[in-house]
């Protein structure tokens, strides 16, 4: 399986309180894990954990479920309340994430993205510059999210553009915008992947 993880440093100690509220909700949420724990109460646990700390949840964003070769499977671990009920179950795989914010929790995606991420799809491409994109991305990033600026290294600057528009176009490639809260809010972010076991669970980062 895969495994992922996050973290953030403040770089002004007057951030430090909001570091340590994502990583604390981060650990409580992980002290859950285990078979039979109801994903809905444990986003309500990160709400309270976060709040407590007098910060806000960023309400669109979620842990994850971990798959082979998928990074963001079918369940999702919410960082606030009022979800529907679901339950982990022994052997399953997850990216606990947590994320607090200084602002209303609410995030937006900003224009020109500059992550990508393939699609298990094939189509027809005319320009040269987009088989070689194809070739780069999937012998070695296969469907997993990768930047543009990896790309830019093997390519040139020009085709890359035009590979990226032409595969967005057919439908191959998906953009991963950056996510922003309001003008002059600070967001921090804890994550770290757990195995749920017949017990427990085991974490791995």
């Amino acid at each position: 399986c895969i495994s992922d993880t996050a973290f953030t440093v403040a770089l002004n100690p007057e951030h430090e309180s909001l570091v340590k509220a994502a990583e604390e909700a981060t650990r409580v949420a992980i002290e859950m894990m285990r078979p039979g724990a109801k994903l809905n109460t444990i986003g309500a646990l990160i709400e309270d954990t976060i709040k407590s700390a007098g910060f806000e949840p960023v309400k669109q964003l979620t842990g994850h479920q971990l798959e082979e070769w998928t990074l963001h499977g079918e369940k999702q671990v919410p960082c606030v309340s009022g979800k529907p009920e679901v339950k982990v179950e022994a052997g399953e795989v997850y990216a606990i994430e947590t994320f607090a914010s200084t602002g209303s929790g609410n995030v937006s995606d900003l224009p020109n993205p500059l992550i990508y991420q393939l699609l298990p799809i094939r189509v027809p491409v005319r320009f040269r510059g987009s088989k070689q994109f194809l070739s780069i991305a999937r012998r070695e990033y296969k469907e997993f999210p990768f930047a543009e600026r990896w790309l830019a290294k093997k390519m040139k600057r020009a085709a890359l553009k035009m590979a990226i528009r032409e595969l967005r176009q057919n439908g191959a490639l998906i953009a991963h915008h950056i996510l922003a809260e309001e003008k002059g809010e600070f967001v921090s972010q804890r994550e770290h992947t757990v195995i749920i076991t017949e017990d427990g669970h085991e974490q791995t980062t």
